[in-house]
């Protein structure tokens, strides 16, 4: 069943008619061969677990782009930008462009 609702992470089970949350890191999806191809772009969107998201990436070497979601509206989402920003800097990106409401960031 399909909603216009962002729900995230979360996943309609029709089976069970229950809602069920499935997270993992890309290192995780890479080591299972869910992902068996080099990533070069990365789209985040995860509600305020940019952070998480992105420390659950030990390697950046082939990553070219990482494009992150942030509202410049809301105070605790500015806040947030700022530690990813650095995070991200951290890793040797700099800031690319802005696109609608994410950030966009390139080697």
């Amino acid at each position: 069943e399909k909603s216009d609702n962002n729900s995230g992470g979360t996943n309609w089970n029709s089976k069970t008619g229950k809602e069920c949350t499935i997270f993992d890191t890309i290192d995780n999806l890479i080591k299972n061969n869910k992902i068996n191809h080099i990533i070069r772009a990365i789209q985040l969107d995860v509600e305020t677990h940019e952070l998480k998201a992105l420390n659950g990436i030990s390697n950046f070497e082939n990553i070219e782009y990482l494009s992150v979601e942030c509202h410049m509206n809301v105070e605790s989402e500015i806040k947030l930008s700022s530690s990813v920003d650095k995070f991200i800097k951290l890793k040797n990106f700099k800031f690319l462009r802005r696109i609608n409401s994410n950030n966009v960031y390139t080697k």
